[in-house]
């Protein structure tokens, strides 16, 4: 199959997040703008899945629906020949998104004021989760080694070992793109084990691993460390199918399944879309090759980023991701505030992106960046940071 990345879709006027709710200060020149913030794909969905969607909607009746067994089926298909994972039907629970999820979970074990740990910069989404729920956000900042980030194994002892209740665990991290290795997540999932320490391991970009890198799912220690452990996955972010709202969360306790299972009937969460489990379905069971197709698209549009940067803004640095398809730049060189960094890029070159400050001040002087779309609007996309910063 040969799938054609490079097209562009037109998403203005589809109630597009991304595209279509622009700042008061931007719509004026909202043909101008280049959307690059929000996580998701400007990459249209595999043909499969939508004729899966179509078909279903030829019935004329859209009632309350249930998960099938070819629903829970294809995703332990594809977790074992993915990723060589081999799950159990009553281990998946099924939410709307992976942050109702993480956010029941924290609910479930922890009280308020309870001590959180989570490793800045972290996606914003966790973050406002632990502050939401009024628990003690507890910062294992992640050691910035020349843009390669590494693990402060020493302070996430010393902060396990002293009374902390859960920690959130971004594997691959979102935002700077560590495939964390098989030595860093057994070292995490053991620690938590030792100190009693609830893990929640949001899993989303697991399929994303990028440059023939292996990803490590916690799921893959040891499963004598597994009962503080639960691991959110879904193949929305997978096949670009975010709209649809659904995620898959993987838990080996069994009394930890059944206070979600409570938790998800008192707050009548416990019936499902049935366009979402179908486009699951046909996503696990026919997506395969498409997938490749877009890793590959993807690891072009991240080398065409570093040779561009490298060449005309050298000042501006990044190392290329080990999964997903976000880019996390380093413009500290610049030795411009944050706020100046935006100003140019937002209000000037009228390109959306995400401020560093958006993930703990360990993101000041970076910005992240979006490279899921064609190649020439990569290209467009580059052309504005450069232009901002050429003076």
């Amino acid at each position: 199959m040969t799938t054609n990345f490079d097209h562009i879709w037109q998403r203005r006027g589809t109630d597009c997040l991304k595209w279509d709710f622009l700042d008061e200060s931007l719509k004026a020149d909202a043909e101008q703008v280049l959307a690059s913030g929000v996580s998701d794909s400007d990459f249209a969905i595999y043909a499969p899945i939508i004729d899966a969607v179509t078909k279903r909607l030829e019935h004329p009746i859209l009632g309350y629906s249930e998960r099938s067994e070819r629903y829970y089926q294809s995703a332990i298909n594809w977790y074992q020949k993915r990723h060589n994972l081999t799950l159990e039907k009553e281990w998946l629970h099924t939410t709307e998104g992976i942050l109702p999820a993480v956010a029941m979970l924290v609910e479930l074990t922890t009280q308020e004021q309870d001590a959180v740990v989570v490793q800045t910069p972290i996606y914003h989404g966790i973050s406002r989760v632990v502050n939401n729920l009024d628990r003690t956000l507890v910062n294992n900042q992640l050691i910035n080694d020349d843009g390669y980030y590494r693990i402060d194994f020493d302070l996430l002892e010393e902060q396990l070992s002293s009374g902390v209740k859960a920690m959130i665990f971004c594997n691959p991290h979102n935002p700077v793109g560590r495939l964390w290795t098989k030595d860093e997540v057994s070292r995490v999932v053991e620690l938590c084990h030792r100190y009693q320490v609830m893990l929640i391991s949001d899993e989303v970009w697991a399929d994303y691993n990028l440059y023939g890198k292996s990803f490590n799912s916690c799921l893959a220690t040891n499963p004598d460390w597994h009962q503080q452990l639960a691991v959110c996955t879904s193949p929305t972010k997978t096949f670009g199918l975010t709209a649809l709202r659904l995620a898959n969360t993987i838990i080996k306790n069994q009394q930890l399944s059944e206070q979600l299972k409570r938790k998800l009937s008192a707050y009548g969460m416990d019936v499902f879309s049935c366009l979402s489990v179908q486009a699951s379905i046909a996503a696990f069971e026919q997506g395969e090759a498409w997938l490749d197709e877009m890793l590959s698209y993807l690891e072009a549009n991240m080398d065409c980023a570093a040779d561009y940067l490298s060449t005309h803004l050298p000042k501006i640095k990044f190392q290329k991701p080990e999964a997903s398809y976000l880019v996390w730049l380093d413009c500290r060189e610049l030795g411009l505030p944050q706020q100046q960094l935006m100003e140019k890029l937002v209000q000037e070159q009228k390109l959306l992106v995400n401020s560093g400050e958006n993930f703990g001040e360990a993101g000041q002087g970076f910005i992240r960046l979006n490279l899921s779309c064609p190649r020439s609007i990569l290209e467009q996309k580059l052309q504005r940071i450069v232009k901002a910063f050429a003076s």
